[in-house]
C-alpha cells in the first residue's frame, strides 16, 4: 500500500478468520533519503487486526519527510490464528487434518506409522528435513522403537529431533 507524509496509513487484516498482521516490509522516502527499518511500524501494528497511524517523522522512525513530499509503502502479511488455542489433532492419516490447519501448524509430533503416504506427505508438505536419505533414515529409527516420537519446528528457523 502506498501513502504520502502527513496522511493516516489504514492497515487491515480480517476479522471474520481472526487474522492479525506482521510487517513484512517498509519504504519511506524523498530523494536520496530512504528508510526502510520496520521496527516503528512494526511495534505499533504487528499483532493486531487493524492499525492506524499518521505519516509522521517520529512514527516511521526516520528523518526523510519533509513537508508531505514523502512517500510511504508498505508490506503485510495476515496471519491467522485459531484463538490463541493449541489444536491436539491425533490421526492416522496426516491428509485427513484440513490443510488450513496444517497450514498454520508451527510443531508436529510423528510417531512410526504403517500409512506410508501419511508420513512421507508430512515430510514434504512441511519440508524439515532436506534430504530423502535422512528421511529414510528417521523413518527406519523410528520403526525400531514403538514410543519414539519425531519433533517437527515447521515455522523458522525449521528444525527437527527424534525423541525416545
Amino acid at each position: 500500500m502506498k501513502y504520502k507524509e502527513g496522511e493516516n496509513a489504514h492497515l487491515t487484516c480480517s476479522t471474520k478468520y481472526n487474522e492479525t498482521m506482521e510487517i513484512a516490509t517498509i519504504k519511506y522516502e524523498y530523494g536520496s533519503c530512504s528508510h526502510n527499518h520496520v521496527y516503528g511500524i512494526k511495534n505499533m501494528c504487528n499483532g493486531n487486526t487493524e492499525c492506524i497511524f499518521d505519516l509522521t517523522n517520529s512514527n516511521v522512525g526516520s528523518s526523510c519527510g519533509t513537508k508531505g513530499l514523502a512517500t510511504f509503502e508498505v508490506a503485510y502479511n495476515c496471519l491467522r490464528r485459531h484463538m490463541e488455542q493449541s489444536v491436539w489433532v491425533i490421526s492416522q492419516r496426516y491428509n485427513s487434518v484440513l490443510k488450513d490447519l496444517r497450514e498454520q501448524t508451527k510443531w508436529l509430533c510423528m510417531f512410526y506409522t504403517k500409512d506410508r503416504d501419511s508420513f512421507d506427505n508430512c515430510l514434504r508438505e512441511n519440508d524439515v528435513i532436506p534430504t530423502l536419505e535422512e528421511r529414510q533414515r528417521i523413518k527406519e529409527e523410528l520403526k525400531k522403537k514403538k514410543h519414539r516420537k519425531l519433533i517437527l519446528k515447521t515455522d523458522q528457523p525449521t528444525d527437527y529431533w527424534l525423541i525416545d
